[in-house]
């Protein structure tokens, strides 16, 4: 079996098509300018400056110049690549940071030797299967040119490579409360709720009351009184979730004023919090980012540690309460206490476009912004849209327009696109905003339909319930990602439709005119 490397690719000249990969062990992180760069007098000519990096000064490298490209300028929105070479880290300005690429070594081609010089940087490249793109692997040991790299011959350049590659990296999911950002750890974290169906009747101290999740009492904290520890008003924010998590078998929530995302973090950049032992664990800390963050870390299970049995008994308190299973359970689902609430198959993208509508999210690959839609002319098959998506060109549908929906005021800003997969391809649908992931165990066929939405119903064959925001419940739409492409994008599928149409019109005016007796 082909052994597998990891390389960072990066943009470097759009334009131009040249895409450049470095090897991922090598790669600190990817960073915007964080602040203005100073020049550094009688300094090699592709050493654009120097950057105030939290604390530390980072050299840049214009990596145009240094590959000697006709055009050496980068705009405004341009990244920074930061690089551990010879026990340094370097900065190389690049046009945009691509993705993570791992890479048989098959894929990996030399250059034949006699087209190089002895500036060596670009040595190889790699070309996967069944993808346009070709990268120029950069070989960072000649970054400095083969005579001019004895400077760092001191610098124990192979113990910070391994040092690179022992880096470890926790995720957190990002959440806001007051003015502060927090991290909670995703081995964690479970899920994201609306805070519409709190049950406010054993709200006491931190504890803010709980909600009923799918058959299951779920005790809910305030996250205000938690990190505060006063008794203030209980206020949620218009875009107030709760965060559900689980510590020691407990599920439980916290409302949050707002999620940000998910964060990769690298341990080596966790500043400890001195002297705050308190509910604090050895391994909480402040991470600050890029610096324009200071997101505090938590250690969710001690700082709970002296709380569980107060969320266990509200949990128990409130399922006594509860009717099991019976008349007053919308589905009659049981959730036993050991299972885990992920995402699995009866679980949903729920979007909006004029109307809620949802998808499946096993279809769904990814969602990007639609800023870079273009318009095709004359493509009326795709409603004259389409996305390069990597490479990939995809078909654009706009919802609202398909659906006969009126289009969206032009000050809503842009929408987002949801890329899904179906056996017969990949396409973009463009929506107004995401909602919510949301998990319903059952789902109902459509029954009758309003006239416009009628005609589309082959998309639309099934519906699940939905509780919004606002705690009322609604009946949503799942759009059959399959027929839709089948029966509306693939060209086979349409003239077979358009001709199946032609013919029944035909055949009933045949009809009308042997009624008729004028033929």
């Amino acid at each position: 079996m082909a052994r597998e490397k990891v390389f960072a690719s990066f943009i470097l000249d759009s334009e131009k098509g040249l895409d450049i990969a470095l090897p991922a062990e090598s790669v600190r992180e990817a960073t915007s300018f964080i602040s203005a760069l100073r020049p550094l007098p009688a300094s090699i000519d592709f050493l654009e400056g120097v950057m105030d990096l939290r604390g530390r000064i980072l050299p840049v490298i214009n990596l145009k110049k240094r590959l000697k490209l006709p055009d050496t300028s980068y705009s405004g929105d341009s990244r920074i690549a930061v690089i551990q070479l010879y026990n340094q880290q370097f900065g190389l300005m690049v046009e945009d940071i691509c993705d993570v690429l791992w890479v048989e070594e098959t894929d990996i081609a030399p250059v034949n030797p006699a087209l190089l010089s002895d500036d060596k940087i670009i040595s190889s490249f790699i070309k996967k299967e069944n993808d346009e793109r070709i990268f120029e692997v950069l070989d960072l040991t000649f970054l400095f040119g083969a005579g001019e790299s004895g400077a760092f011959e001191s610098f124990d350049f192979q113990s910070q490579d391994e040092a690179a590659v022992q880096r470890r990296y926790n995720r957190f999911v990002a959440f806001t409360c007051g003015e502060q950002e927090y991290g909670l750890s995703v081995e964690n974290a479970r899920e994201v709720t609306f805070t519409a169906n709190l049950n406010e009747t054993f709200q006491s101290g931190t504890i803010a009351g709980d909600i009923k999740l799918r058959d299951r009492s779920v005790p809910v904290m305030a996250a205000s009184r938690l990190f505060s520890e006063k008794e203030e008003e209980l206020f949620r924010e218009e875009g107030s979730r709760i965060l559900i998590f689980e510590v020691q078998g407990i599920l439980s929530g916290l409302i949050v004023d707002s999620l940000v995302g998910i964060v990769a973090v690298p341990e080596d950049e966790i500043l400890p919090l001195p002297g705050i032992d308190d509910g604090w664990g050895a391994e909480s800390g402040i991470y600050q980012g890029d610096g324009s963050r200071n997101m505090i870390l938590l250690d969710i299970e001690k700082l709970l540690a002296a709380r569980l049995e107060a969320l266990k008994s509200v949990a128990n308190i409130s399922d006594m309460t509860e009717p099991d299973g019976g008349a007053g359970s919308r589905s009659g689902r049981t959730v036993h206490s050991g299972s885990k609430l992920v995402i699995s198959e009866n679980s949903y993208l729920v979007v909006s476009i004029s109307k809620h509508f949802a998808f499946q999210l096993k279809d769904i690959q990814e969602i990007v912004k639609s800023e870079k839609v273009m318009y095709v002319p004359e493509g009326q098959r795709y409603n004259g849209k389409v996305i390069n998506l990597r490479g990939d060109v995809l078909p654009v549908v706009n919802l609202r327009e398909f659906y006969s929906y009126p289009g969206k005021d032009g000050d809503e800003g842009p929408g987002k696109l949801i890329i899904c997969q179906s056996p017969g391809g990949r396409v973009a649908f463009e929506v107004d905003d995401i909602v919510t992931i949301y998990k319903q165990e059952n789902c109902y066929p459509t029954p009758s339909l309003n006239p416009q939405l009628d005609s589309k119903r082959d998309t639309l064959d099934r519906l699940i319930e939905f509780v919004g925001d606002e705690g009322a419940m609604e009946h949503v739409l799942v759009i059959n990602v399959h027929n839709l492409f089948n029966n509306y994008l693939n060209m086979n599928q349409q003239e077979e439709r358009i001709e199946d149409s032609t013919m029944t019109d035909l055949s009933v005016n045949l009809e009308a005119g042997t009624d008729g007796g004028d033929s």
